[in-house]
């Protein structure tokens, strides 16, 4: 088939695009059908609830997605087509809120296994209670009894272990140590068998819970990547890489110039240690001057003290010399 007139061509677009952006309509509708299909009823404060909204709105993206696609594609064949130009900026804002929706279902997996986890330990916790009350009445039934005959009556009243007719010939005494580990061995086996946190019964769940997570990471990441924004003829994704690698260089400018900051505070610590140093020296110089100055001083004083104490004793000699002279004469 011959391929129409290049003027009659721009008409064939035209429908094409109505075509496609009418398609993008009916799979967005689709997409919330499945969804709402999914999550009803509507439990709110339900982890499990909580686990299936996640996964359902996770799974089902590549419909919207693909409605999206579409989208962009009719806008492209028809550029001058206003509906359809509408329909996509109007898409491309939802776009952009469902990109942020998506990254708010991971914290809502994080508390939702945490609430499941924490719903499991108090049932747990409620179930042992119940049976360790159970197990007290059971025993005090037990340490009660008077006869074997009454101890098969209480027994059977509370719900204890049972006593067949040929055991009451037993003594007393046996019936009722055989009665109490009973008890105990059934309170042991329960707790053996309540199901933990991290039961194999559970893993399907947190799987589900990584899954889903998982996918709305990446369908956050897609619907950023088709929120496209006329003003900046940009879409969310390209702004938000944008943002990034201007705060990497900035961050990069500063850590640069913490850097230097840095290195001049290292100099202008080793150039204060130096001068502290060279003052510490100089005062140790000067100290050992002046030890050196008044030990000086200290020997001048002991030599003229001495000096002057042989001079006495030399002019105390002549003196007595001249005595003896005197008195010889």
């Amino acid at each position: 088939m011959a391929w129409p007139d290049p003027e009659v061509r721009p008409e064939y677009g035209n429908k094409f695009s109505l075509i496609l952006s009418d398609i993008a309509i009916g799979l967005f509708a689709f997409y919330v059908a499945f969804v709402v299909a999914d999550i009803l009823p509507i439990r709110v404060l339900d982890p499990l609830w909580m686990i299936t909204l996640a996964g359902t709105l996770c799974n089902t993206s590549t419909i919207a997605l693909a409605g999206l696609a579409f989208l962009h594609l009719a806008a492209g064949l028809s550029p001058s087509s206003g509906p359809t130009a509408a329909r996509r900026l109007w898409c491309s804002r939802l776009a952009a809120w469902a990109a942020i929706g998506f990254l708010m279902l991971l914290p809502l997996i994080g508390y939702a296994n945490w609430r499941g986890i924490s719903n499991i330990r108090i049932a747990n916790h409620r179930n042992i209670a119940v049976i360790n009350k159970k197990a007290a009445e059971i025993t005090y039934q037990i340490l009660q009894a008077s006869t074997p005959r009454d101890l098969q009556g209480r027994m059977a009243k509370v719900q204890g272990p049972v006593l067949p007719s040929e055991s009451l010939v037993l003594p007393l005494e046996n019936l009722k140590k055989q009665s109490l580990a009973s008890v105990k061995q059934s309170v042991k086996v329960f707790e053996n068998q309540a199901v933990g946190p991290f039961a194999e019964a559970y893993m399907p769940i947190y799987k589900q819970s990584l899954r889903a997570a998982a996918l709305a990471f990446v369908a956050a990441f897609s619907f950023a990547a088709g929120a496209w924004n006329p003003r900046t003829n940009t879409t969310l994704l390209h702004s938000i890489i944008s943002l990034f690698k201007s705060a990497c260089l900035k961050s990069r400018s500063v850590l640069r110039i913490f850097a230097e900051k840095l290195k001049q505070f290292k100099r202008s610590m080793a150039a204060r240690t130096n001068q502290a140093e060279a003052r510490e020296g100089l005062k140790l110089m000067k100290d050992n001057q002046r030890k050196i100055h008044l030990q000086r001083e200290k020997e001048i004083r002991r030599n003229d003290a001495q000096f002057r104490k042989l001079r006495e004793r030399l002019k105390s000699h002549a003196e007595q010399k001249a005595k003896r002279k005197d008195r010889e004469r």
